[in-house]
Parts: C-alpha cells; structure tokens; sequence
C-alpha cells in the first residue's frame, strides 16, 4: 500500500506498507482407532499436510499409555503400556504450524 500524505495543498513523502497475509497449514492424520496391547509397539504416526515447511505439536490426554504429554513434530513407534485392568484410552490432538499461523487440529 502507498501511502502519501499531504497537508493545505502540499504533499509529504510517500510511504510504503506491506500487508503479508500468511496461509495456514492443514494436517493429514489417519481416522480410525489404533489399538495395542500392554507392551506392543506402536506404528510411527507421521504427519503431513499443505505444505512442507508446516511444523507439527501435539498433545497427549493420558499419559499413562506410555507417550508424553505432549511433543513436536512426528510421534515415532514408543511402547504402549496399560498397567491397569480397564482399557485405556488416549486422545492425542495435533495442532499445525507454519509461519507462526496455527491451522486447524485434527485429533488421533
């Protein structure tokens, strides 16, 4: 945007704006319900979305299966742990980013 001023019929410098409107990023994660037993291994959850430069965090509701609270970037095999006699059940929500922009979350 080019801004120039001017006052009684005379004109100032002109002055340049720029307006930078970043996108944001979606994040491609698999539906469905992944289930393991006490001490399997989990499958790499690798994220991708709209963009390659988008950055990924994500946040753990029930720390007990064995996954931090929460973490960046991809969440690679770990080992799933249920010590208790009822199922457990974890709701991981992962959040993209890309140029500081959050796009929108998708939940595992």
């Amino acid at each position: 945007i080019n801004v120039v001023p001017s006052l009684n019929g005379c004109t100032g410098d002109p002055i340049t704006a720029t307006i930078i409107v970043n996108p944001i990023s979606t994040v491609v994660v698999s539906g469905g319900i992944d289930e393991y037993c006490h001490n399997d291994p989990t499958i790499d959850y690798i994220f991708n979305g709209s963009s390659g430069a988008s950055t990924y965090n994500w946040v753990n509701d029930n720390i007990s299966i064995g996954l931090p609270a929460s973490g960046t970037g991809d969440i690679l095999s770990f080992t799933a742990t249920n010590t208790d006699l009822v199922n457990q059940l974890a709701t991981i929500t992962v959040e993209p980013v890309l140029n500081g922009c959050v796009g929108t979350t998708q939940v595992i």
